[in-house]
């Protein structure tokens, strides 16, 4: 059911399951150890030079819509980890970074264009992130591993727009676009693709790029998740 009808007074859901394989992108680093009372300084540890390898990911979304209103939910898990010899401080180290990030977005909407060749929603809500870092360090000087944790919960409201054009009868591109702010300074979504519907349901193929910008006092001051999705969409 690539196409979308005008809604008019009837009940629609759609529920999504989907893989995501994003890189990792950031900037700001990680201080390595904690306070152990060695008097070392710790050593800056940047997880985006680190992490390349996903673990376990697990994705889905769900609408519902009542005439031109609709609530829609996203969430998405995501572990990642990975080892690399890296420069810090002008010294090559062994690294392993683990990261366990949550997101989930909630909106409402109000859909403004519901024709049969284009359907466009506006939309706002809520969007939650957690994202947690576990790093080692093989520091050399005393020839053991040295261990930290870092955690973040960001809640931002957010506001944008989703939809979709119908090229054929089956073939349509999907849309979605939002920005937002809260603990964060701005974070924001794009995403983009091709789709083909039947009436077993859809499947698309689409890029999706989600970013923050942190505040001063966050653990990294920038961090972004890119790369291409396949979903399976069903309508009941």
């Amino acid at each position: 059911m690539g196409v979308n009808s005008v809604y008019a007074g009837e009940w629609i859901s759609n529920a999504s399951l989907y893989f995501w394989l994003p890189s990792i992108d950031g900037s700001g680093n990680l201080d390595v150890p904690p306070d152990d009372g060695s008097g070392e300084e710790p050593l800056p540890v940047d997880p985006a030079q680190v992490l390349d390898s996903l673990d376990l990911v697990l994705m889905g979304s769900f609408e519902v819509r009542y005439d031109k209103y609709l609530f829609f939910a996203d969430i998405a898990y995501l572990d990642l980890s990975n080892t690399k010899s890296v420069n810090i401080l002008n010294t090559s180290r062994e690294v392993a970074v683990g990261f366990e990030g949550w997101q989930s977005s909630y909106y409402g909407g109000y859909t403004v264009v519901g024709s049969d060749e284009l359907t466009l929603d506006i939309i706002g809500g809520l969007r939650y992130f957690s994202m947690e870092f576990e790093v080692e360090v093989d520091r050399e000087i005393i020839a053991k591993q040295k261990k930290r944790t870092f955690y973040e919960g960001l809640l931002d409201g957010i506001v944008g727009l989703k939809g979709q054009y119908n090229i054929t009868q089956q073939w349509f591109i999907p849309y979605h676009a939002d920005v937002g702010t809260g603990n964060s300074e701005l974070t924001y979504q794009l995403i983009g693709g091709i789709g083909y519907g039947g009436g077993w349901g859809d499947v698309a193929l689409t890029y999706r790029h989600l970013g923050w910008h942190l505040r001063d006092d966050s653990i990294v001051n920038t961090f972004s998740l890119s790369g291409f999705s396949i979903a399976y969409r069903y309508h009941f």
